[in-house]
């Protein structure tokens, strides 16, 4: 495994924590919809600004590939973008209710969930049982952080 890729994760990790109650206030403010629709907004004027970058080829070749042909597309490909508005939206408003630690450590349990399913089914990585365990623990740590 590279350790220097596991820095992306463990940040975009705390960015999730800090983009859900940063948008909880803003949205304390103006209200979950106009939240929702300002980090979308500014959400695509930083991906118009990458692919400029990424277009200028200044980037990693990996990085640098444009391709775009809609002739290609995939229906499911409008998923990732209908999960993003989701987890935009649906993060604050969980904060709200439940705090920040409930529902991150539900989130984290849930992506332990997924990615073990995914893993298996999609990507054909056999379960193993430290995967499996993590995993149990995962959904076990919710329970104990949720405990009053």
């Amino acid at each position: 495994m590279q350790t220097s890729a596991l820095v992306v994760p463990l940040v975009l990790g705390a960015v999730a924590v800090l983009q859900a109650t940063l948008n909880r206030q803003v949205a304390g403010t103006w209200g979950l919809a106009p939240a929702s629709v300002l980090n979308m907004l500014v959400g695509l004027a930083w991906a118009g600004a990458f692919l400029l970058v990424v277009h200028t080829g200044r980037l990693d070749p990996e990085l640098s590939r444009v391709e775009v042909r809609l002739g290609q597309m995939r229906w499911w490909w409008v998923l990732p973008g209908l999960f993003g508005f989701g987890l935009v939206t649906g993060l604050p408003w969980a904060v709200d209710k439940l705090g920040a630690q409930p529902v991150f450590v539900a989130v984290v349990g849930a992506q332990m969930v997924t990615s073990l399913l995914w893993d298996a089914y999609v990507e054909g990585v056999g379960v193993s049982a430290p995967r499996l365990l993590g995993g149990l623990l995962a959904v076990a740590s919710v329970g104990l952080v949720s405990w009053k």
